[in-house]
């Protein structure tokens, strides 16, 4: 999916996890109604028993292919308070993409 175009909408970018469920539908459902702001999506995924393996970076909140995915050398069990690692891309991210709001639907496999 190609990149949206955030120099002409304020952007928002909604944290939430890989489980599907509530929080999914109600994501699709908000950008889908949404026409004055690109939504931008920032979900954790895993492989194990860890709740945050990494994150990736989604244009919207239906695509399967992520803009860009980070992989952490230590995993977020549920949550924490703090993981350079998860710093590191959401400051990244935050720069990148000129986000000037962050919704939080779900922490898990995320840091504070």
């Amino acid at each position: 999916m190609s990149q949206p175009d955030t120099s002409a909408r304020p952007v928002q970018l909604h944290v939430i996890h890989d489980l599907g469920g509530g929080s999914a539908k109600w994501l699709q459902d908000f950008a889908a109604a949404d026409s004055e702001r690109t939504n931008l999506v920032l979900r954790s995924f895993s492989h194990d028993r860890a709740a945050g393996d990494g994150v990736a970076l989604f244009a919207h909140p239906g695509d399967e292919q992520p803009l860009e995915a980070w992989t952490f050398s230590s995993s977020i069990v549920a949550t924490a308070v703090g993981h350079p690692e998860y710093r590191e891309a959401l400051d990244r991210i935050v720069r990148d993409k000129r986000v000037d709001v962050v919704l939080v639907s779900s922490l898990i496999g995320h840091s504070l």
